[in-house]
Order: structure tokens, then C-alpha cells, then sequence
């Protein structure tokens, strides 16, 4: 966890928004701030907009790092909105 907190440490040293690929800009939403669930349910759809142009393989591997993450948070939080629609009707 620590070599985790390390590595996000350094990104933010050196992240450069102008300079920045769009699956950098796309990692830098996934790690870089507070977001609400619509807000990570929209960086999955701009990701997987993204991955559908066939971008080249440095960013593939970009968005490969961290979409997991980003994948399983969505999960979880449609998992929670089927929830709580059942428990309201």
C-alpha cells in the first residue's frame, strides 16, 4: 500500500495536464480527486469511449493500469443503486 501511495505522490509531482495524453488525463481523474458515483460511472464510459478508437498500445497499457479499479468501483456502485431501487418499491 505504501509503494502505492508513493507512485501517486510522484504522478502528482510530475503530471503536466497540458502536456498529457487523454489516458493520462483519464488516469489522473481515476486517482486524483474525490468524485461522486456519476462521476466514476462517467470516467468508465469516457475510458471505454476511449479504448473503442484503438488507441496505440502506450496508452492501452495506460488504461489497462487502472481500469480494473475503476471497473469494480462501478460495479459496486450499480450494485448499490439495484439495491436501493428494490428496497424502495
Amino acid at each position: 500500500m505504501e509503494e502505492l501511495l508513493n507512485f501517486i505522490r510522484e504522478y502528482e509531482k510530475r503530471y503536466d495536464p497540458e502536456n498529457a495524453t487523454i489516458a493520462e488525463q483519464l488516469r489522473y481523474r481515476a486517482f486524483n480527486s474525490t468524485k461522486t458515483h456519476s462521476e466514476w460511472l462517467q470516467l468508465e464510459k469516457d475510458m471505454q469511449e476511449y479504448a473503442s478508437t484503438n488507441p496505440p498500445e502506450a496508452e492501452r497499457k495506460i488504461l489497462f493500469d487502472f481500469a480494473e479499479m475503476v471497473g469494480m468501483t462501478c460495479s459496486a456502485i450499480r450494485l448499490m443503486q439495484n439495491d436501493s431501487e428494490d428496497t424502495v418499491k
